[in-house]
């Protein structure tokens, strides 16, 4: 059920940081994760239950219920570049 899945998230989240982390001085600065939800963004809201620090991932969660916008996505994946090293 959604237990499960919110858990996935969560902490398939929290290792795609770590792998991201470790390899941001020389190759991938930015990931995304994709998970269901076309209507909803309750699982993608689940993401959120790994972060435990201001800059730790997610670090931009999306939601369908909002537009999505193109300039500002880009402007907050490279603020977060430019702060923490790398993005989730």
């Amino acid at each position: 059920g959604f237990g499960s899945v919110a858990k996935f998230v969560a902490v398939s989240t929290l290792e795609a940081g770590l792998d991201v982390a470790s390899m941001a001085e020389t190759s991938t600065k930015v990931f995304v994760l994709e998970v269901m939800g076309r209507h909803a963004g309750w699982i993608a809201a689940a993401a959120g239950l790994a972060k435990d620090e201001r800059n730790s991932p997610p670090h931009i969660i999306l939601f369908p219920e909002v537009a999505f916008d193109t300039r500002k996505f880009l402007r907050k994946v490279k603020d977060t570049v430019d702060r923490v090293g790398y993005c989730v």
